[in-house]
């Protein structure tokens, strides 16, 4: 990279373990993309872009397929409806995982970081309609290593949920990101949350919540046991 931080073009090697290219220093180079042949140090630009209007037609011509009539409730339904979506699809227009970029020094051997009670709202990939829980995220700093404002964590989780997803893709995108960005000795998010595509269609269970976990890594069994600990402290809420 550049002294004014500008990526570079490299002609990157490929580590002999994981195949993951390497920077000349040797370092892997989670965030390089190629294009055009040519290899990128750095994070591939986020180059999602929102049609609002375009989106506000289409869920009026949704609602009219329906046979909704217009009333002075639903005759700005789809203005309305289009903000909403660009909200909650705000995650395609980041990278989460930039999130952990900026970390602070610790004690030589932090321990388990653990994170819980984070509130956690998505919309499900398959039926457009949200669910919602609680997320854990836990990791464990190899001695020496820096760590991540705790924050950040929370907001790595918020990111992924907000596009449409499945439950079990926000667990791993966030242990991939943390992985990837923080290199810890092991890493670990729970997430329970009750669906709307299970409450209020098909099966029509109200009642049941889904619990997930993603890790990666190495974490002993007794850092395990203080995740699900930690995490079970708030599925009562749900």
């Amino acid at each position: 990279m550049s002294d004014d931080g500008d990526d570079i073009y490299v002609v990157p090697t490929l580590c002999p373990h994981c195949d993951l290219p390497r920077d000349h220093r040797g370092k892997h180079m989670y965030g390089s993309w190629t294009e055009g042949g040519v290899v990128h140090i750095g994070r591939k630009p986020i180059t999602a872009t929102v049609n609002v209007e375009a989106a506000a037609v289409a869920i009026k011509d949704l609602l009219q397929a329906f046979g909704v009539p217009e009333s002075s409730h639903t005759d700005n339904t789809h203005n309305r409806s289009a903000l909403a979506w660009e909200e909650m699809l705000a995650g395609y227009r980041e990278d989460p995982a930039d999130h952990l970029d900026v970390t602070f020094p610790a004690a030589r051997d932090p321990g388990l970081v653990i994170v819980s009670g984070i509130k956690l709202q998505s919309m499900c990939a398959h039926h457009l309609l949200p669910f919602s829980g609680v997320a854990t995220v836990a990791y464990r700093p190899s001695p020496g290593q820096q760590v991540v404002g705790l924050s950040k964590l929370a907001r790595v989780i918020t990111g992924y949920a907000r596009r449409l997803q499945v439950q079990e893709t926000i667990g791993y995108d966030t242990v991939n990101a943390i992985m990837d960005r923080l290199q810890p000795s092991g890493t670990a998010v729970v997430i329970t949350a009750s669906h709307d595509c299970m409450r209020l269609r098909g099966v029509r269970e109200p009642g049941s919540v889904t619990t997930t976990m993603a890790d990666a890594g190495l974490l002993q069994d007794h850092e395990r046991a203080l995740i699900q600990m930690a995490h079970s402290e708030h599925v009562r809420d749900l």
